[in-house]
């Protein structure tokens, strides 16, 4: 992998190359080809080219599916991710730029990849064969029409197919890297928990009440001699 192949991965946002449609000179060569072909030869080749059509088709509602899958998954994460972000209070500076740094890494891999599994479903540019009815003037002349057709759809749609499997390929590359950091978040968390300092508590202190003596207690002896004066 060279270092223009990882910008252009980082680059995620970027659209990859549409297909383009045949020409009129590609399409007369292709009719030239097809017309040079024997009945049964070019019945062959238009199955062929129906069972390649009905591929495609399968084949992109395929990766559809597993985008819808792959959003839900990274939807899963970020969720996760987010309950586990609240609980880091760590004191120490190193921990908690340790933290900053796959968080920030972690947000972009997450958008990446949802960006991604959402390109991959989107409503592209679907070649379909037609046929006009002045192409049915013979059977001859509808078959080559109905060949030229498929060729064209299915050299279209080839590219069409190609770039959603690549969108699908590198959302699935950052919905792994999204897995991974959240480890790695998970276990800095756990790290600047376990190093917290922690709170001493003081030991409780119990009171004695003091009971003040009563100025009108006295003993039987000061009684019996304030009883006897006159």
């Amino acid at each position: 992998m060279t270092i223009g192949d990882v910008r252009a991965f980082l680059r995620f946002w970027e659209l990859l190359r549409g297909p383009q449609v045949a020409g009129d000179d590609e399409a007369a060569k292709a009719r030239a080809r097809l017309e040079a072909l024997s009945d049964k030869a070019l019945a062959s080749h238009i199955e062929f080219l129906q069972r390649r059509y009905e591929e495609q088709k399968s084949g992109a509602d395929s990766v559809a599916s597993r985008g819808g899958s792959l959003f839900v998954f990274v939807g899963i994460v970020t969720t996760g991710a987010t309950l586990l972000a609240g609980l880091a209070t760590p004191e120490n500076p190193w921990l908690l730029g340790l933290i900053l740094v796959f968080g920030f890494c972690l947000f972009y891999a997450t958008f990446a990849a949802s960006f991604l599994a959402i390109r991959s479903q989107q409503v592209s540019v679907w070649m379909a064969p037609t046929l006009e009815p002045e192409d049915c003037g013979s059977k001859r002349a509808m078959d080559v029409q109905l060949a030229v057709e498929l060729m064209a759809a299915v050299d279209f749609n080839r590219e069409t197919h190609r770039n959603l499997v690549a969108y699908l390929r590198d959302g699935q590359v950052w919905a792994r890297m999204v897995l991974f950091l959240v480890v790695l978040l998970a276990a800095i968390v756990v790290l600047a928990n376990a190093t917290k300092p922690m709170a001493t508590s003081a030991s409780p202190t119990v009171s004695v009440p003091t009971v003040a003596p009563s100025a009108s207690l006295s003993t039987p002896t000061a009684q019996l001699r304030a009883s006897s004066t006159p």
